[in-house]
């Protein structure tokens, strides 16, 4: 190596020399397990003398700079003239993670990508290494998002109106009816969290209308499903785009986009090697995390014969693709299916995809130095060299207008500039005030031209200039701005706006939320916000068991009036080892934003109950039957706490056999009550069925009285307590439960206390 640098022309040798230290210090960073003994033990020889050589090296740079300006024109030259690198990532769902390894090996290795083209879970990780996520980080978000979660529609319990709260986790189908019809869904998943999660990935990108704006030009692919044709997305809503593109059929719901509905693009185009290419791509890297076709061994199950049907009909383009790819990655991913999305299978697939990239490490070595790629210093300095400006490319946190940051820069296309030029326009951009940091990189548009990339970072979020709604079918707008509750003038917060559209969509009245970003100046921007509602009746079925009752049937019909908003009315059934049935109205405030309304409600009970004596003996069964008519206020503080206070008439008609009740139990069977309640309920809790943190704390008052006609004088209270915290080791919980009850003297045997 040393008689190859000696013989390599001066103002080459330092280019060559840090290329040959920086790859291989890199591979052993990555843990490349191929490398030649020979190379490791060089650089370990090396190591101790880095000093030195880096001083050499220093020295080396200094005499390259010194040469003549002919050194630079031909790097310029060698850089614009390189094959153009494109990276296509297929579809695969959890499967998808694989492809992690090959973006960090292409960052450990510094070749540059000039486009990217994927499907499907390709397409997401594809358009977040586009605006430049590295390897590193999306592994990160990989490891750390609760994708289980992430699709699920329902918001998180903490996260819930309080009414919601109550019902949460106890119906395991939803249906919406329209009239009386239930209204099937397109998909089972509706996808607004994992659209949130996008969005807020993705915000800064939100005004670049063309992908090709991108710091890397991108693109993913698509299925309309009115004219069965493959969509490729080059321009609109990142985000959107990103949604569309992993649209699986009949479980996630069809995307709008125009005059189209977009599934995932695994039917047509699993793997677009030739969208890359037509992007302009001579060089083509792929990665294959899909199945081709199984081995009829493998054909076992509905789940398998279904995969091997869908693969069929795009078998022989993904051949095609293949084949047209100068280096392709295929991650061992047998073990693994597309709906692996447990942490510890991610944290695998990540691994695999890591391993299948190692194997094709000399081909990505061999490319970087034929055409002497680094992706960190992708044109040299130009000193005193004189060329021609094509353009900016924005990239990094920022919400202004492409235009307004071009007007800043002052250098317009096709001007003649040198480097101090460029220096020049990019500290007129620190000294705007408009950007906390401003960094820049050149990259060569031809032989003769630059682009300049330009990593921004605001100093400060721009004001919201307009809301503009979209999408509303019944839903007054006022009614939504006042949910929104976003004024012109206030600062422009996407954590903030990501809070408010969750709690939106919480109170259950959309199907799906959205908002773009449209810059209006350099201090205002338009969000447009879309809408889509849900109908106005929701039925819910579910099952409930224990070991008193055993089975029964649970069933809840919620609606919401459009002549009244605010009105909502539930009815609740419970049948089968027990009934119960409620029946009730409550008037909110749409946006839930006054504390105190009004509620009504009739119940009724029939359930066998246990009835023991003074010394705990087992005496029989009784039925406890009522009709209860209750009207009152309630107090909410947030979606934490609620107080209520109501009057209430209940008519008893208890079922005693007669020879196991003794007179004083046997009294007043078919009393009238009248009086007084309040109910005060505290809860955090995680879930309502397998909680894992969280306080339910509640506090009851019961009190009648003959002043009001009762049959009957009696007061009983109780609190209860429930305490749930995570013990931090092998998903243990502590838990605390707590209760006391007291009733008067004269309460009857069926207002007493039940176990169970």
């Amino acid at each position: 190596m040393l008689s190859f640098y000696l013989k390599t022309p001066p103002h080459q040798r330092f280019h060559f020399a840090l290329y040959g230290i920086e790859a291989y210090f890199k591979a052993l960073k990555f843990g490349l397990g191929r490398v030649s003994k020979r190379v490791f033990i060089y650089m370990g020889l090396l190591l101790p003398l880095r000093r030195l050589l880096f001083l050499c090296l220093a020295g080396a740079l200094v005499a390259s700079l010194s040469q003549p300006a002919r050194a630079d024109n031909l790097s310029l030259d060698s850089l614009a003239n390189r094959p153009r690198i494109g990276l296509v990532l297929s579809g695969g769902g959890a499967k998808g993670f694989a492809h992690i390894g090959t973006l960090k090996l292409l960052d450990s290795l510094g070749i540059p990508v000039d486009y990217i083209a994927g499907t499907s879970m390709g397409g997401i990780i594809g358009g977040l290494y586009a605006i430049g996520y590295s390897g590193k980080e999306i592994e990160q978000m990989a490891r750390q998002t609760d994708w289980e979660e992430m699709f699920s529609d329902t918001p998180s319990r903490e996260e819930l109106p309080f009414f919601e709260k109550t019902g949460s986790g106890q119906f395991a189908l939803s249906l919406f009816l329209k009239g009386l019809r239930p209204a099937l869904p397109t998909g089972l998943i509706k996808g607004q969290k994992a659209f949130q999660l996008l969005s807020k990935l993705t915000y800064a990108y939100q005004n670049v209308r063309s992908f090709d704006e991108l710091p890397i030009p991108f693109r993913c692919v698509a299925v309309d499903l009115i004219s069965g044709r493959e969509v490729v997305l080059d321009h609109g809503s990142l985000a959107l785009a990103l949604r569309a593109t992993m649209s699986i059929p009949t479980i996630f719901t069809p995307v709008p986009w125009g005059d189209s509905l977009l599934v995932d693009g695994f039917i047509l185009n699993n793997i677009p090697v030739d969208v890359v290419r037509a992007m302009g791509a001579d060089f083509v890297i792929t990665v294959n995390v899909g199945t081709l076709l199984l081995d009829r061994n493998k054909l076992n199950s509905l789940f398998a014969v279904m995969d091997q049907t869908l693969n069929i009909a795009s078998y022989q383009k993904k051949m095609a693709a293949l084949q047209q790819s100068d280096v392709v990655i295929q991650p061992d991913l047998d073990a693994f299916s597309s709906t692996s999305f447990n942490r510890q299978d991610i944290a695998q697939i990540i691994q695999r995809g890591i391993q299948a990239a190692r194997s094709q490490v000399h081909a990505c070595l061999a490319l970087k130095q034929r055409y002497q790629l680094n992706r960190d210093t992708l044109l040299p300095p130009l000193p005193g060299q004189t060329i021609r400006f094509h353009g900016i490319t924005l990239a990094g946190n920022t919400t202004l207008p492409v235009q307004f940051v071009a007007d800043l820069f002052e250098l317009q296309p096709g001007q003649q500039c040198t480097q101090a030029t460029i220096d020049s326009c990019v500290a007129h951009l620190t000294r705007s005030g408009y950007f906390k940091n401003v960094k820049y990189e050149l990259r060569p548009a031809d032989s003769n031209s630059v682009r300049v990339i330009l990593h921004l970072e605001e100093r400060r979020p721009p004001r919201i200039g307009q809301v503009r709604i979209q999408g509303l079918s019944h839903l007054p707008e006022k009614l939504v701005r006042d949910l929104l509750a976003l004024e012109p003038g206030q600062r422009f917060d996407p954590e903030q706006i990501d809070r408010k559209i969750t709690r939106l969509y919480g109170l259950g009245y959309f199907e799906t939320i959205f908002y773009e970003i449209d810059p209006m100046d350099e201090q205002r921007l338009r969000l447009t916000f879309h809408f889509k509602e849900n109908p106005r009746r929701e039925l819910k079925l579910g099952i409930d068991y224990d070991d008193r009752f055993q089975f029964a049937g649970r069933i809840q019909l919620v609606s919401t009036s459009s002549i009244l908003p605010g009105l909502r009315s539930t009815l609740n059934l419970t049948f089968g080892g027990y009934t119960h049935l409620e029946a009730g109205l409550v008037y909110l405030t749409r946006t839930l934003s006054f504390p105190v309304y009004p509620f009504a409600d009739y119940r009724f009970k029939k359930i066998n109950r246990a009835l023991y004596d003074d010394q705990g003996r087992n005496l029989g069964d009784f039925i406890d039957r009522s009709h209860r008519l209750q009207a009152g206020f309630g107090f909410l503080y947030s979606n934490k706490a609620n107080l209520t206070f109501a009057y209430f008439q209940e008519f008893m008609d208890v079922g005693v056999p007669a020879q196991i009740a003794p007179p004083s139990l046997a009294a007043a069977p078919e009393a009238t009550l009248r009086g007084i309640t309040a109910r005060l309920t505290f809860d955090t809790l995680d879930d309502l069925a397998f909680p894992t943190r969280g306080l339910l704390l509640k506090g009851d008052f019961e009190k009648s009285t003959t002043r009001l006609n009762a049959s009957l004088n009696y007061q009983r209270w109780a609190f209860s307590g429930q305490s749930y915290i995570p013990l931090g080791f092998h998903g243990l919980i502590g838990n605390l439960n707590l209760f006391y009850g007291h009733t008067s003297a004269n309460t009857p045997f069926y207002k007493q206390f039940f176990l169970g």
